[in-house]
């Protein structure tokens, strides 16, 4: 009746949203109750991952679809921050890579940054300095250039792509992985400055 009374995008945005509502209050519970990752792998995530697959499902002959998100998000080997397992819930990225139909075609550009200021959210939005440690992606790249900025593979060999690295974001929040497992390269930026709240 609703695509008679519209027409099927109408309907297909209409579900997609109904869709999105639910997880949404669904994911609040848990958020509510202080277990963002519970709600996140059960909800969040997932909602992410369906809309990604309906809007690279409806991309037309030789067009391409750019997402833009937290690098753990994206990476292609990684659960869903709360999940025990991929299995249990993938990260939307490990999802797209694990498709036969997107994997192949799926790239990571992950950024990272070596120092700079970032805005914390706390009580209220203030300013942070950080700076990357030495034994981080970031900070290993910090010693082998004097650029202020850099595109560099994950084939490359210095530092050991292939290796466990610390990625910790901001200099803080260590989170140890293999850059070449979950990334096909780094923008790296060697100072960055905080956004400014509007």
């Amino acid at each position: 009746p609703w695509v008679a009374a519209t027409d099927e995008v109408t309907w297909r945005t209409a579900r997609a949203n109904a869709l999105n509502l639910i997880d949404g209050f669904k994911f609040l519970e848990y958020y509510a109750q202080g277990n963002f990752g519970r709600g996140n792998a059960l909800y969040r995530e997932p909602g992410m991952i369906r809309n990604v697959g309906a809007l690279a499902s409806n991309l037309a002959e030789g067009e391409r679809l750019l997402l833009i998100g937290h690098n753990l998000h994206c990476s292609k080997k990684t659960p869903a921050s709360g999940a025990n397992t991929i299995e249990e819930s993938p990260a939307l990225g490990t999802a797209i890579a694990r498709s036969q139909e997107w994997g192949h075609k799926y790239l990571v550009l992950a950024q990272i940054y070596h120092r700079g200021e970032h805005i914390l959210l706390s009580a209220r939005l203030e300013k942070s300095e950080f700076q990357s440690s030495e034994s981080s992606v970031a900070g290993m790249l910090a010693k082998i250039t004097d650029a202020p900025a850099l595109l560099i593979g994950t084939d490359a060999t210095e530092p050991p792509m292939h290796q466990q690295i610390d990625l910790a974001p901001f200099g803080v929040s260590g989170y140890p992985l293999i850059p070449a497992e979950q990334f096909d390269a780094f923008l790296w930026l060697d100072e960055v400055s905080a956004t400014t709240p509007r």
